[in-house]
């Protein structure tokens, strides 16, 4: 019986790993490198579907944590069989040109954003661009409770529909005191908080739904 296994492959400047931690099941956790599976997703729920003006509330912060090139993307199948691997690029595209924000897959979406063309929406599959928007400027990216959280690299936050529709923000803000360095570390969701690191500055926002 012949095994199919499809690999999404090329997203290039994908950012150093920012944690190490052993396996754990709980929602809450993010115990490594992009979440529990590596994949930007965070499962929880119960989140803000909007921002205050100024943004969520900021729990707390400290200063105690330490200081795309232009290949888009490839999609290749690999299929077993008798005499071993067979590979085929289903496809080569620059449609996502991404650089350190890495992406993450919905379904038969993947959302990212692409150097020169902004925040985009692509078709698994095919490669296919389904939007492209502009939204806060080049940066990272995490999914939680059917919304993206996209963080530009010069500081502000948007809060953006995970929908293959179109580009719907929501909400963003600016966090305070901002350094003048890029802002690459990734968003992450965990325990209905959103954590962000500029430099030596770590900041947790409460984002859990009231």
């Amino acid at each position: 019986m012949q095994m199919k296994i499809t690999l999404a492959l090329a997203f290039l400047g994908w950012s150093l790993a920012q944690a190490a931690a052993q396996h754990s099941d709980r929602i809450g956790d993010w115990p490594q490198w992009r979440g529990l599976n590596r994949d930007g997703l965070s499962r929880e729920t119960g989140l803000r579907k909007a921002w205050p003006e100024g943004g969520p509330k900021l729990r707390w912060s400290t200063r105690e944590v330490g200081i795309g090139y232009g290949l888009g993307c490839n999609l290749y199948q690999i299929e077993r069989n008798a005499a071993g691997f067979a590979v085929t690029e289903v496809y080569a595209s620059k449609s996502i040109v991404n650089h350190h924000g890495g992406v993450v897959r919905l379904g038969d979406h993947l959302y990212g954003h692409s150097e020169g063309a902004g925040w985009t929406c692509q078709e698994f599959k095919t490669g296919k661009v389904i939007w492209q928007d502009r939204g806060v400027g080049k940066g990272s990216i995490t999914y939680a409770d059917s919304h993206l959280y996209c963080r530009s690299e010069d500081g502000p936050v948007a809060l953006v529909e995970a929908i293959p529709d179109g580009y719907r923000e929501k909400s963003r803000f600016r966090q305070p005191e901002r350094s003048s360095k890029k802002a690459w570390p990734h968003p992450v969701i965990a325990g209905g908080c959103l954590y962000l690191r500029d430099q030596e500055l770590l900041l947790c926002y409460d984002v859990q739904a009231k």
